[in-house]
């Protein structure tokens, strides 16, 4: 079987998605499938964005509108308006990261939130047309199936993959990877966020947490996008205080060490289409304390500690949950073990049958 993965050209801002597809293809590769990469826009092919038309011409491209491929797996909805471009030469699946975008209240506002909402629309009318909606969560599975002409029965559930390039390692080991690549983390309990500073990811919450009773003396380690205290007001207090390590946006051979040398990762999102920092934190042997926001207990599996949303005071609560990791060295130990099992789960090799399985219903 040929699979040929349509992706973003790469781009920082869009390294999620570059990663899943670096997954994907790993995942089909173990199955003994063929998998060829090609990267398309994000915009459709016009006279006034150069280069927009070029791509299409791609070998693999031709090759799959000619029907020398099995399948044509888009690795994003803002990608889905290519889809029809394949037909009839292959069928096309098209993987659904997320459904905040039309079910978060908040989740885009002002002018450039107008734009981004009138973007989507030639995006998700594409998808109508593809042959299977895949979703890495029930969560976004559920809310695809909303979306309207997207039937159930076309949305399989396929997980992201783990990249195996994250292996636990000892905490010596991942100090001294980071002083080569220049980074030196305060010797106190180490808390860690990944991600950037969507209104999504609830770092208010997270911030209040950090100067709440238990954590006085716990340090936040942050690797994404760098907050700023005009945007969250606590953030002045923490870096008062020598307790924010800001790293801003860093790439694997960072992370991997990151996740080694801390002590608890934090995840308090209001919702999530998946959580690959909870996952990568299992993989790595990190406890967790996640909100139950959207797919995250979903990905966890009873392997990380859920703060639930509507706890009256959930920064409080969130504080005392990372606390509890922190000083309770048996519950961090009992997190590492059933994390490491959880991420068994989300190995190429186990994702790369739930995909066979899902093309296999295409035909």
């Amino acid at each position: 079987m040929r699979v040929l993965i349509v992706e973003p050209f790469p781009g920082q801002r869009w390294r999620s998605i570059t990663r899943y597809a670096d997954g994907l293809a790993l995942s089909l590769r173990s199955a003994d499938l063929e998998a060829v990469r090609a990267c398309a826009p994000w915009f459709p092919p016009s006279p006034l964005r150069p280069g927009t038309w070029a791509w299409a011409r791609e070998r693999a491209v031709a090759e799959a509108r000619a029907g020398r491929f099995d399948i044509v797996h888009v690795a994003d909805v803002p990608l889905a308006h290519h889809v029809r471009r394949f037909h009839p030469g292959a069928p096309v699946a098209v993987t659904v990261h997320d459904v905040l975008a039309t079910s978060m209240p908040g989740y885009f506002h002002g002018l450039t939130g107008f734009a981004r909402r009138q973007f989507l629309r030639r995006p998700l009318a594409g998808l109508r047309a593809a042959d299977v909606v895949l979703a890495p969560s029930s969560f976004n599975a559920a809310g695809a199936a909303r979306w309207p002409g997207i039937e159930a029965s076309r949305v399989v559930v396929v997980p992201n993959p783990v990249d195996p390039a994250f292996r636990p390692m000892e905490r010596l080991a991942a100090e001294a990877r980071l002083a080569e690549a220049g980074v030196r983390l305060p010797g106190a309990p180490r808390v860690l966020s990944v991600g950037h500073d969507g209104m999504y990811k609830n770092l208010p919450a997270l911030l209040d947490a950090m100067t709440r009773p238990g954590l006085e003396r716990a340090c936040l380690v942050r690797a994404g996008a760098r907050l700023h205290p005009r945007q969250f007001p606590a953030v002045r207090r923490l870096q008062a205080e020598g307790r924010l390590v800001e790293l801003g946006p860093v790439d694997d051979a960072v992370l991997a060490p990151l996740y080694a040398a801390c002590d608890v990762l934090a995840q308090p999102s209001l919702a999530e289409g998946f959580g690959y920092p909870v996952l990568e934190a299992m993989q790595m042997r990190l406890p967790a304390v996640a909100s139950d926001g959207g797919a995250l207990p979903e990905v966890a599996g009873g392997a990380a500690v859920i703060v639930p949303l509507a706890e009256p005071d959930f920064a409080g609560a969130f504080a005392s949950a990372l606390a509890a990791v922190l000083e309770d060295g048996g519950l961090a130990d009992r997190l590492r073990e059933a994390g490491s099992v959880r991420a068994a789960d989300f190995s190429v090799e186990a994702v790369g049958r739930q995909l066979v399985a899902a093309y296999r219903s295409m035909a």
